[in-house]
């Protein structure tokens, strides 16, 4: 047993201070993002994807990870530190929420444990917390995700970010092409209050996490992050067809409470026409700020928000 135990940590002996971290879920933008920080280079960083040819980088090593496949066991050995960033998100299906989000998740905290891995840092929403999460797939698939994760008997960070903007957001991306309509829609009247953070910042904090230097216990811990402002989704909205149309747009309040249950259980036989689901829509009046005592207040982000707003549209 002690000579196992002896090859197991020579094994992960590297340079001073460095990690094994790995990463899935690396041909999302958050996950291009940790891979694009200046702090991977300090670590020995292994991505994991479906694909890992097309998406590592010649100084990171890449694994193959299907979360779709449940025949295919997932390679995590010799890894410290895994960092679960992969998740489907969007309009998609129950089943498919579920069985990425949930049981893919389940599957890997299980090859974790076998493997070894000393912590887990799991990238959750601050959609878990969403008073319409019932009507919210997604929201639901994270939260059982987030059960699994203090279930596994491995030490753990649960971080649930709000709103992430930045190159390549898709709620971004979502924003800027309402700015394109004729009128400005506000769904439900759009007084959400919500708290983006720039992925920069997201990933910057990440790797603080990696490396032992955000808030954590020893056993496990939730942390929420956002940004430095809190808006209504008006305003950010209003911000985003400044930014992208050079002029506010007349705008319309679009009333949803009442659509929402239709909506949501037309959703399994009409998802594929449907241009919004009932759990989208939530996030336009449901509020997505950080919880006070859940937030790491050491931690400042470098980004306001004209400038996330600017990288969202400009770097697309």
């Amino acid at each position: 047993m002690d000579a196992t135990l002896n090859t197991m940590v020579e094994s992960r002996q590297h340079s001073k201070g460095s990690k094994v971290v790995g990463i899935t879920g690396t041909r999302g933008f958050l996950a291009k993002a940790l891979l694009g920080s200046s702090r991977s280079s300090k670590n020995r960083v292994i991505t994991l994807a479906r694909r890992p040819s097309e998406t590592a980088a010649p100084s990171v090593e890449s694994r193959c990870l299907d979360l779709s496949n449940e025949t295919v066991e997932p390679d995590l050995a010799g890894i410290d530190t895994l960092v679960h960033v992969a998740a489907e998100t969007g309009k998609a299906s129950r089943t498919r929420f579920d069985a990425i989000n949930n049981l893919a998740t389940r599957r890997l905290l299980i090859a974790a444990r076998e493997a070894g891995v000393s912590k887990v840092i799991y990238i959750s929403s601050i959609a878990v917390r969403s008073p319409l999460s019932h009507l919210y797939p997604y929201a639901r698939s994270k939260q059982a995700a987030e059960q699994a994760v203090r279930d596994s008997q491995i030490p753990y960070i649960i971080l649930r970010p709000t709103m992430v903007l930045g190159p390549g957001s898709p709620i971004g991306t979502a924003l800027e092409r309402l700015t394109r309509l004729p009128v400005l829609p506000l769904f439900g009247g759009a007084l959400a209050k919500v708290q983006p953070i720039d992925v920069q910042d997201l990933a910057e904090y990440i790797w603080m996490l990696v490396e032992g230097s955000g808030g954590e216990s020893s056993k496990g811990s939730i942390v929420e992050i956002g940004g430095a402002e809190i808006v209504t989704m008006r305003a950010l909205m209003m911000r985003f067809c400044e930014r992208a149309r050079g002029r506010c747009k007349p705008s319309v309040v679009v009333p949803v409470r009442w659509m929402l249950w239709p909506l949501y259980f037309a959703e399994p036989l009409l998802l594929p026409l449907l241009p919004v689901t009932a759990g989208q829509l939530t996030g336009f009046i449901c509020d997505g700020c950080c919880d006070p005592q859940l937030k790491d207040v050491s931690f400042i982000p470098s980004h306001d928000l004209p400038s996330m707003i600017e990288r969202t549209i400009s770097l697309r």
